[in-house]
């Protein structure tokens, strides 16, 4: 099983044009990995920026939703669905993060619905755990993530003694870690460009609209020239169209298919131990605290859902960084790792990952 590094870019970058920057290098860095390696990347940008991502980088980098609604539609204002993030083209969700329970209240019974919203709706989900200061402090921390293990997952076993298939499948495919990027490709999330289009600098100067709305002729001239640059930027080349083409096999076969599930064990269902104590401090857990809070987490894990608890990924968050990468994800045996600010920069994100292959 490949380790999995998972970009949580929480509320970055501010512009589309500093997401441009980091595909851009973010493709350039990973040119060093190959298919056989033992490693692969997903990235889970705001949620404004998912579509871009789809669309601009290879489809074995999956990308996700940073958190999804409990409801499945109606009077949520500001909520996204899960069903919306997977139409989308988001590939997983991460849920219950520990910034969502502290500033939004989230509690694991909330996070138990979203998990069930997210499996239903075809994502993947990442499940989010960990203990506060204080309560690994008073001798807790054992017992505060047994729990929210338990109480966010039980409800896919009760659903699963409904329907033995729920969540336990989507088609396999490969893993390749290098994002196909040929030296004439544009790659763009860029407001006004085509994504992964073979185009010239001239046919990237394209009409702009003007800050104030157009009247009468203007109006007139604006709208047809509106027209024509729509008509340019949807004749892409053959070789774009193969790639998109790609891209909208990810959307059907990345996701769970609900008509169709595979039974394939835990692999839509992970785990993130993030001790929340942990994030942003630049100071992670020792290997060894780390590697006993893995042994917790099985265990509960195999109480739920038996032989099949032994696909399920565990991975480490919190103050994750190149510098650290061997202490807590290698040393300790994790399954890979949610990283926050270090994935923000392209190159510290591809970083780890080579850290992961010893280089």
């Amino acid at each position: 099983m490949k380790k999995l590094l998972i970009a949580n870019w929480k509320m970055n970058p501010a512009t589309r044009a500093s997401v441009d920057d980091y595909v851009r290098d973010f493709v350039e860095e990973q040119r060093t990995f190959h298919e056989s390696d033992d490693v692969a990347f997903w990235i889970a940008p705001p949620s404004l920026y998912v579509r871009d991502l789809v669309d601009a980088l290879s489809p074995e980098v999956f990308i996700g939703a940073q958190d999804v609604s409990e409801e499945e539609q109606g009077a949520r204002t500001g909520e996204i669905s899960a069903a919306m993030m997977a139409d989308t083209g988001a590939s997983f969700a991460i849920i219950g993060h520990s910034e969502r329970r502290a500033f939004h209240g989230e509690d694991n019974g909330m996070v138990a619905k979203k998990v069930l919203r997210a499996l239903e709706s075809g994502l993947r989900t990442v499940v989010c755990v960990g203990e506060s200061r204080e309560e690994r402090d008073r001798g807790r921390a054992n017992d505060v993530v047994a729990r929210q293990v338990r109480e966010c997952l039980e409800g896919i076993r009760r659903r699963q003694e409904q329907n033995p298939t729920f969540g336990s499948g989507l088609p396999r495919r490969s893993q390749s870690l290098t994002p196909r990027n040929d030296d004439n490709d544009v790659v763009s999330v860029r407001k006004g460009e085509s994504y992964l289009c073979e185009e010239s600098a001239t046919k990237q100067s394209q009409y702009h609209a003007q800050d104030c709305p157009p009247t009468g002729r203007q109006a007139s001239d604006f709208s047809e020239k509106i027209l024509a640059m729509t008509a340019i930027r949807h004749r892409e080349p053959e070789s774009s169209k193969a790639r998109r083409s790609q891209h909208h096999a990810r959307d059907d076969h990345s996701r769970i298919r609900k008509d169709s599930l595979v039974a394939m064990g835990g692999q839509n269902i992970l785990i993130a131990y993030e001790p929340v104590w942990a994030i942003g401090s630049g100071t992670p857990p020792s290997a060894a605290e780390i590697r006993d809070m893995r042994d917790v987490i099985r265990g509960e894990l195999a109480t739920l859902f038996g032989e099949g608890a032994k696909s399920i990924r565990i991975l480490y968050g919190g103050s994750v960084t190149s510098e650290n990468a061997w202490e807590t994800i290698v040393a300790p045996t994790m399954d890979g790792a949610l990283i926050g600010g270090a994935s923000l920069e392209a190159r510290e994100f591809v970083e780890i990952g080579s850290v992961l292959l010893d280089r």
